[in-house]
């Protein structure tokens, strides 16, 4: 659709005007709004319209066509900073004058019929450089020849030469690491990244470390702290480093295409349950199970105690009177329950048989107490205290530590709870800052280290379309592009 845009609007129209005179000409289709001169009044026009931003690519629907007389484009618009992210094209309209020869411009219509038409583009890398002018395409109405330029805005605006961009990252690694050489770079999977971009679009930077060591959030005034404030005061122009996409630093800052997704794990002390003792060697068996073979003795050294006072009074047996008494007999069966041999081996035939029954069931249970007594050393099973934010709140006997000025700590302090809140406003006076940076530093070197074992982890995470999810066993917090996931991990 296309709208002449100085057909309802001059100088003296507000943005807001502006905007609504845009979109009511889109319909949501987009438009071609033309600019049909670049006058006075209707540079005063431009210059308003781009001061608001609304040639930028943020706003791709708006397409800007500017009718101009050839000898105006590089007085009027090379002295204006055009950001290299505008979508505006200049047609310069090339008359033949009748006080001249033809190719000689002349901006009085009456002047002469057109000899050509060029559609050009002009951009500035920032302001104060040279402006770049490019060549779009040219149209001869008394032949009807054209030619023109196909290429994408962004494969035709890839030379950034002669453009020094500022700097600002954090030390991160392994994603991001702050190079102190002689001169600063910026290094890890971020900056690797970061340099192929300069090598391709052909810029030069400079790094800066993070002016107070915190990625961005915001303080007790209100204001912007690390990567994030250092960007909306203006002080770099890029940020490179993994900082997660929440919703109010997008207010400030704008990010690129996300590159990666980012997890974050709770780690808690390992439950004493799981710690060695003398009292492992008890805990392969179930308090009951320990009664019933306690039992078992005793009533077995009880029942051959009977056995061997019928067998006297019934049989004839030549057996010594006092090894058959209650203690010895307790003490063999105990023996027999520890798999030792007996001295001595009853002579009636049923309490041979008894005797034989009961050291097979003692056999049979010293087998199973090996086996679990193996692999309740060799492979523990963990139970976790709580499971979630939620039962960390409610079990009341852990304290969550996060770092000041990074989203995890916004995040916390977005939930408005009580209790959180008053436990950040401690670790906002950054008294346990470096504590836990170092805690963090440990906390991964000692997970690179043994990689090769698994963690243990509540669950796995669980894919949502919902905004922000609760489980019973995980978090899974959605923002943007970002998924945060919180699991429980259990370390020493």
């Amino acid at each position: 659709m296309y709208h002449a845009v100085c057909n309802n609007a001059s100088s003296e129209t507000s943005i807001e005007d502006i905007k609504r005179l845009l979109e009511s000409s889109s319909h949501g289709d987009g438009a071609m709004n033309i600019i049909l001169s670049d006058d006075e009044a209707g540079m005063g026009f431009i210059d308003k319209v781009n001061a608001s931003g609304l040639f930028g690519l943020s706003d791709e629907q708006h397409e800007w066509l500017v009718l101009s007389c050839g000898s105006r484009v590089t007085d009027r618009w090379s002295r204006r900073y055009m950001p290299v992210n505008n979508h505006v094209t200049i047609a310069e309209i090339w008359r033949e004058s009748s006080s001249s020869s033809v190719g000689d411009s002349a901006c009085d219509s009456e002047s002469g019929p057109v000899t050509h038409v060029e559609l050009m583009e002009i951009y500035h890398l920032a302001p104060g450089l040279t402006a770049h002018r490019h060549s779009l395409g040219r149209w001869y109405p008394d032949t009807g020849a054209q030619s023109w330029d196909n290429h994408s805005i962004y494969e035709r605006r890839r030379d950034f030469s002669g453009l020094t961009l500022r700097v600002a990252t954090k030390e991160g690694a392994p994603v991001t690491t702050f190079l102190q050489t002689p001169v600063p770079d910026v290094g890890g999977y971020m900056g690797e990244i970061w340099k192929l971009l300069a090598n391709v679009l052909n810029f030069n930077y400079t790094v800066s470390p993070s002016v107070d060591g915190e990625w961005g959030g915001l303080d007790a005034n209100g204001r912007w702290t690390g990567l994030v404030g250092m960007l909306q005061r203006q002080e770099v122009d890029v940020s490179v480093g993994h900082l997660s996409i929440t919703r109010d630093r997008s207010q400030v800052i704008d990010y690129t295409e996300s590159l990666f997704m980012l997890g974050y794990s709770l780690f808690i002390k390992k439950p004493s349950t799981l710690d060695f003792s003398w009292t492992t060697y008890l805990d392969s068996f179930d308090g009951t199970l320990w009664a019933i073979l306690c039992l078992t003795v005793l009533c077995g050294s009880a029942s051959m105690t009977f056995m061997y006072t019928l067998e006297r009074r019934w049989l004839a047996t030549d057996r010594p009177r006092d090894s058959d008494g209650p203690l010895d007999t307790l003490l063999r069966f105990f023996g027999i329950a520890c798999q030792q041999g007996a001295d001595e081996t009853p002579g009636g035939m049923g309490t041979r048989f008894f005797f034989w029954a009961f050291f097979l069931a003692m056999v049979i249970g010293h087998a199973a107490y090996s086996a679990t007594l193996v692999s309740f050393l060799a492979v523990q099973s963990l139970v976790l205290p709580f499971h979630g934010l939620d039962g960390l709140l409610n079990d009341g006997t852990y304290r969550l530590g996060v770092v000041n000025g990074t989203s995890m700590y916004d995040y916390f302090k977005g939930l408005g709870l009580p209790s959180v809140v008053s436990a950040l406003a401690l670790l906002a006076g950054g008294h346990l800052l470096s504590l836990l940076v170092l805690v963090a530093e440990l906390l991964w070197c000692w997970r690179a280290a043994t990689s090769r074992h698994r963690p243990l982890r509540a669950t796995t995470r669980r894919p949502t379309k919902s905004p922000r999810v609760h489980h019973s066993s995980a978090i899974v917090v959605r923002e943007n592009s970002i998924a945060i996931s919180w699991k429980l991990v259990s370390k020493n």
